[in-house]
């Protein structure tokens, strides 16, 4: 909710004849709006956890870089990034769980499998797929 505040128009006047109202200029009127309420925030509960050396040095660069205004500010970030990633795991899982009862009740014939190898072989032939250490 806001109110509305109409500031009228104010006579500018250029140059050096100040006095000579021939050269004044109106500034248009304006419209400010107040706002007159404050939007309630969520409740904060405020929590105390205890983070690694690492993760805390992490936390504190990110802080003095500027990247945010507070501690609590990354945790948050992080939080809603790792619930993000929840729910898209959730999906993916149900979505792999739905893809895998209709195939179990799939009765047809399906694919040959020789051809699906042979084609994977010669798509990772002379690729070393072992890892380095």
């Amino acid at each position: 909710m806001f109110t509305e505040l109409t500031v009228p128009p104010v006579p500018r006047f250029r140059g050096p004849g100040r006095d000579n109202p021939s050269l004044s200029v109106e500034l248009p009127t304006m419209v400010v709006l107040i706002p007159t309420e404050v939007s309630s925030m969520p409740t904060v509960e405020k929590l105390s956890i205890a983070l690694p050396a690492e993760m805390a040095a992490i936390v504190r660069s990110a802080v003095e870089a500027g990247e945010y205004s507070s501690h609590s500010e990354v945790i948050r970030d992080a939080l809603r990034d790792w619930t993000h990633r929840r729910k898209l795991r959730a999906h993916s899982l149900t979505d792999l769980s739905k893809r895998w009862q209709e195939a179990v009740a799939d009765d047809s014939e399906g694919l040959d499998p020789e051809p699906v190898f042979e084609s994977l072989v010669n798509r990772y032939k002379g690729m070393d797929l072992k890892k380095e250490k």
